[in-house]
């Protein structure tokens, strides 16, 4: 994979480490592992990255901070990955999660009708939370899995034809 196409995709450290947010982890982020683009760090940050953004939980980005810091993976590809949850997108991902939940559990499907409250979230929730985090934990797992392996293998692909071109150039070059 080339590199040059993750430093674009991926914000510059100075901006991180200035994020209001991360600011809890200190030193930490000046740790050199964390803006590594090698095929060890991308990979698992994308990982990493379609895990977090199947969670219906609040503070994606914290917990992305927090596994690539334990992980000693690449921050800003994570962080960049995790973004394909936003505004516009959560709402079918969270209804995609819960209907993958329905399923899994074989359980009947609930009609429901979402309210910003605190009511609802004590009582018209309680029903939804158990096919929702099985759907959500279900769908953050194999995408992470096939994010890990599927990109590995795209970087293992590029190589190759790199090399075969390297290969054919030398052998024009020699003749």
């Amino acid at each position: 994979m080339p590199r040059k196409f993750f430093r674009k995709l991926s914000p510059s450290p100075e901006t991180i480490k200035q994020h209001k947010h991360l600011q809890f982890l200190g030193n930490t982020l000046h740790l050199a592992c964390l803006w590594q683009l090698n095929r060890r760090t991308i990979p698992s940050a994308v990982a990493i990255g379609l895990f977090v953004m199947w969670l219906p939980v609040p503070f994606h980005v914290l917990l992305v901070a927090l596994l690539v810091v334990l992980f000693r993976t690449n921050l800003p590809i994570a962080l960049v990955t995790v973004f394909i949850n936003n505004p516009l997108t959560m709402g079918p991902m969270y209804y995609a999660d819960y209907k993958l939940g329905v399923l899994l559990l074989q359980s009947p499907a609930k009609h429901f009708k979402f309210e910003a409250s605190l009511h609802w979230l004590t009582h018209g929730f309680l029903p939804l939370w158990k096919p929702l985090m099985t759907g959500a934990f279900s769908l953050a797992f194999v995408s992470a899995i096939i994010g890990f392996y599927g990109l590995h293998l795209v970087w293992r692909l590029y190589i190759l034809q790199h090399l075969k071109e390297r290969r054919k150039r030398d052998k024009t070059n020699v003749s």
